[in-house]
C-alpha cells in the first residue's frame, strides 16, 4: 500500500461509524460494488465489520496482498501440477499509471482491479479486459505468459461485455 493509501486508511479509521458506513457506500457504488441480492450486500457487510473488529482487538493482523497472492500461487501450482493444468503468467500495462485495468472472467465477472500496471497468474483461457471499468470490453487470450500494453490491446478487436451469470447457470 502506498504512503497516500496508508494515510487516507488511517484517516477512515478515525472516522466515526456513522461517516465510515457513508464512505464505505461512496466507494461501494464507485467500484461497482452492487451485489446480486440485499442477503449477500448484508453477509459481506457483517463479515468486513467481523473482520474490522478482529483488527482492532489485536486477534489477527494484515498480511501484504504481495505474500498473499506468493502463497496462492505457489499452493494453486503445487496442486494442479498435478492435473497438467498450467499457470502462466499475465502483464497488462496501462497507458497511464494511473488508469484502471479490470480483468473479468468468462462469466463476466470481474476478477481483478490493478492501477497502472496488473501483473497477475492464470490459468490458460479466454479472458476480458476493461481500461476503466464497465467501458469498451477487450478479449485477451492467454496461452503462453503474456505481457500486452493497454495500446496493443485496445488496437485489436473489442467485444460485448459477457452476460454476467452465476457459475451454476
Amino acid at each position: 500500500m502506498s504512503k497516500k493509501a496508508g494515510d487516507v486508511y488511517a484517516d477512515a479509521l478515525a472516522l466515526s461509524n456513522e461517516e465510515q458506513e457513508k464512505l464505505r457506500e461512496l466507494l461501494d457504488a464507485r467500484c461497482g460494488g452492487e451485489f446480486a441480492s440485499p442477503v449477500i450486500a448484508r453477509a459481506w457487510k457483517e463479515e468486513c465489520d467481523r473482520r474490522v473488529e478482529a483488527l482492532d482487538r489485536g486477534d489477527t493482523e494484515l498480511i501484504p496482498h504481495e505474500e498473499v497472492f506468493q502463497r496462492l500461487r505457489a499452493r494453486l501450482t503445487d496442486a494442479h501440477t498435478e492435473n497438467d493444468s498450467r499457470y502462466f503468467d499475465l502483464t497488462i500495462i496501462a497507458a497511464s499509471p494511473k488508469k484502471e485495468i479490470w480483468l473479468l472472467d468468462t462469466y463476466g465477472h470481474p476478477v481483478q482491479m490493478e492501477v497502472g500496471e496488473l501483473r497477475t497468474g492464470l490459468l490458460e483461457g479466454e479472458y476480458f479486459v476493461e481500461f476503466e471499468l464497465k467501458t469498451t470490453t477487450y478479449p485477451v487470450s492467454l496461452y503462453d505468459d503474456t505481457e500486452l500494453t493497454e495500446s496493443e490491446i485496445t488496437s485489436g478487436p473489442s467485444c460485448p461485455r459477457p452476460k454476467f451469470r452465476y457459475l451454476d447457470e
